[in-house]
């Protein structure tokens, strides 16, 4: 009893969105860390294959998240929620029927284009949901909430490929069909100032035209390089030093962060009265500063620093950014906004996979091992004070406009 009163005391369509948070990271993080391996050990694909496989679920999700975005403002949020469960599911469920290279394909075509439906309408509905006065909170718990399932997903798909990866991919699949219909039945149809009125051009010509998100849309790109070094860099190194066995639990150590330092490192940077992209600069400083210790050396110490880096550069930014975006996007294209904002993930996330390659046999070859952590400390910071050049050219942009209002005459 005392625990369902110290649960939060959200509505039930809100209480829906944030468990699909859960399902959706639960299902996903329950497969997709296997896949690699199930590509090479199961199917005997080489390592060269396996990654053009996992590549072409990314591409296929990210590069088309600004459709899945107009589609939601157009359709309906739930309708595109429910469309995208349905059709992610049905690629989780391929993957462990089929064992061709064109049917792996095609399972990596339809459980990235089923979440780039079900991201960017997750979001806007959530938007839509949530007060302004309360949003940034219920963002923080959506953070911690996703991080719980991304936490439990790995922990539970061990557990099944005991059995088969064929039980691990329905099991993951039944997750994104739960997602599906908490959020058919528990959300209202929610309907947009614009609803149908626009079309896929001229949203793109409207996101394109505001200057501020672009930019920082770009800086952004820095972050996902440097998060996609926990899968690259991270565990390369933790192996090559003969600390293969903490590669899970450094894993498992960003999610924890993030579930149990949310909400005060949230409260303090409330303190601190900063500007959004004044919190968002500090989040991306902070993981790149991260991997500045292993310029010295790797030991256990020096990962977790990074590990550490990593999720407070996530549990800062990331609840914030969601905020900065509904507040600086137009009304009708909420979710095209949050589908436009995939783009920074797509090319930041997969070149930082190909960057952090490139660093590591760079530095193997000119036996310089500090290379690579030098370069991702500057990126970190670089970006940040591109972040801070943004928020000062919003500034003065805002100022010239109300000079410019201010000095004119009023009509007679």
């Amino acid at each position: 009893m005392k625990l369902i009163e110290g649960l939060p005391r959200w509505s039930t369509p809100i209480w829906a969105l944030q468990l699909t948070i859960f399902f959706s990271n639960l299902g996903f993080f329950m497969i997709v860390p296997l896949l690699g391996t199930h590509f090479t050990d199961n199917l005997g694909l080489t390592a060269t294959v396996a990654g053009t496989m996992l590549g072409a679920r990314i591409l296929a999700q990210q590069s088309s998240m600004l459709f899945g975005g107009f589609l939601a403002d157009r359709f309906g949020y739930r309708e595109m929620m429910l469309l995208g469960s349905l059709i992610r599911a049905l690629g989780f469920v391929l993957f462990g029927v089929l064992e061709s290279v064109p049917g792996i394909l095609l399972a990596s075509f339809f459980s990235g284009a089923g979440g780039a439906l079900i991201f960017p309408a997750n979001q806007a509905a959530f938007v839509a949901l949530t007060k302004p006065e309360n949003r940034k909170e219920l963002f923080d718990w959506r953070n911690i909430i996703g991080n719980a399932g991304m936490t439990l997903g790995p922990v539970a798909g061990v557990m099944l490929i005991g059995l088969s990866f064929q039980m691990v991919s329905f099991v993951a699949a039944a997750m994104f069909l739960i997602l599906g219909l908490l959020a058919y039945l528990l959300v209202p149809k929610l309907q947009t100032e614009s609803q149908a009125e626009q079309s896929l051009f001229k949203s793109v010509r409207t996101i394109i035209q505001n200057r501020t998100f672009l930019w920082l849309l770009f800086w952004m790109m820095g972050l996902n390089m440097l998060f996609q070094q926990l899968y690259m860099t991270v565990p390369y190194i933790a192996k090559a030093h003969g600390e293969a066995s903490l590669v899970f639990w450094l894993f498992t150590l960003v999610s924890l962060q993030v579930i149990f330092l949310q909400l005060p490192v949230s409260r303090w940077l409330k303190n601190r009265n900063w500007t959004q992209l004044r919190i968002i600069a500090f989040g991306v400083l902070i993981n790149g500063l991260g991997f500045a210790p292993l310029m010295f050396d790797v030991n256990l110490w020096t990962l977790l620093v990074v590990t550490t880096g990593i999720a407070f550069g996530q549990l800062i930014v990331n609840p914030t950014f969601q905020v900065f975006t509904t507040e600086i996007a137009e009304k009708a294209l909420v979710a095209s906004y949050f589908g436009f904002s995939g783009l920074s993930l797509a090319v930041g996330g997969s070149f930082g996979n190909t960057f952090g390659g490139f660093l590591l046999d760079a530095a193997a070859k000119t036996n310089l091992p500090w290379l690579p952590w030098l370069v991702l400390t500057a990126i970190g910071v670089v970006c940040a004070l591109g972040i801070l050049r943004t928020e000062a050219r919003k500034s003065t942009v805002h100022a010239h406009s109300g000079s410019n209002v201010s000095n004119q005459t009023p009509a007679k």
